[in-house]
């Protein structure tokens, strides 16, 4: 009898229901009222900006000695093709990571749009919400150390991504650098309820946007400027500090900024298991820094910890 009152109530509900009782709800429910936006491809002025959080002279300072290096090592992710969040090892301390959101400080989760291809099978019955495992497998989870600050980042469900756009993307030219496989992309990371995409913070209103590539053997993401964004280069030479050579291409510096989420403040990393806010949202754990080569483009992230 009691069953059956419970189940004519959350019936009407329905897969709603079921995710927002879910560990997944606290990634969108902040979100729930806005809208997916198309990407823009261009390096252009971004509106809307807030304070900054911390200087860029503390980003450049606290990060100018790292190195930009991968390991040889395969990177098991414990999501990948399973679904399940397992403690992984940093690749660069060998110390457990932690599995954290990624998104803007005023809310706007980054994900991997859905190519038009992808979405033209789609019926008029798909949810574009977390009851949905081919939209919620698209968001990024960065796996951070909390030792080090060394930052990964991948899709929240990589094979379900991966079966559902892989043979949409076009091939990459560029391997993944952990484990040397074949990479998907570039794939402009959008961000959710707004326009835009993730960029490299240049300074008010500007910055360069980063393109993705997936590595269709491990599952992680990796991010770089554009092959064609000289000007990006060109900005981050001149706006920051040397932070010593890019080891993988020889020619070019590193320069170390913030991650920028358009109208909805600098990137960081949120805590699913802690919540915080009337809605329960993801508790802000580290800002999320990035680290670009002005010269091959390539980019590195480290979470920066509140204590650091």
């Amino acid at each position: 009898m009691v069953f059956n009152r419970l189940r004519q109530f959350f019936e009407p509900l329905g897969a709603w229901a079921i995710f927002l009782a879910s560990p997944s709800a606290s990634r969108l429910v902040r979100h729930s009222s806005l809208q997916r936006a198309r990407p823009r491809h261009s390096m252009a002025a971004v509106a809307g900006r807030p304070a900054i959080q911390r200087s860029t002279d503390e980003v450049v300072s606290a990060f100018a000695a790292i190195k930009f290096t991968q390991p040889a090592a395969l990177l098991n992710f414990g999501h990948f093709g399973t679904g399940g969040h397992v403690a992984q090892p940093c690749r660069e301390c060998g110390s457990p990571t932690r599995l954290l959101e990624v998104s803007g400080g005023g809310g706007g989760a980054l994900f991997l749009p859905l190519t038009r291809a992808f979405e033209a099978t789609l019926g008029d019955d798909f949810a574009y919400d977390g009851s949905e495992p081919r939209w919620l497998c698209r968001f990024l989870d960065g796996r951070a150390c909390p030792a080090c600050g060394a930052c990964d980042l991948a899709a929240h469900d990589a094979t379900t991504y991966l079966e559902c756009d892989g043979p949409h993307l076009p091939s990459s030219p560029l391997l993944c650098r952990v484990c040397g496989g074949p990479c998907l992309g570039p794939i402009a990371v959008e961000v959710f309820g707004g326009p835009g995409t993730l960029l490299a913070y240049l300074g008010p209103k500007f910055g360069a946007p980063l393109a993705a590539r997936v590595c269709r053997r491990c599952g992680q993401v990796w991010l770089g400027l554009y092959r064609e964004d000289t000007e990006a280069r060109r900005e981050l030479a001149a706006r920051f500090p040397d932070g010593g050579p890019c080891d993988p291409c020889r020619r070019g510096r590193l320069r170390a900024t913030r991650t920028d989420v358009p109208h909805a403040g600098f990137g960081g990393l949120y805590d699913p298991s802690s919540q915080s806010g009337p809605y329960g949202a993801a508790a802000w754990a580290a800002d999320l820094l990035v680290v670009v080569c002005d010269g091959c483009g390539e980019a590195v992230f480290q979470a920066r910890w509140p204590e650091a």
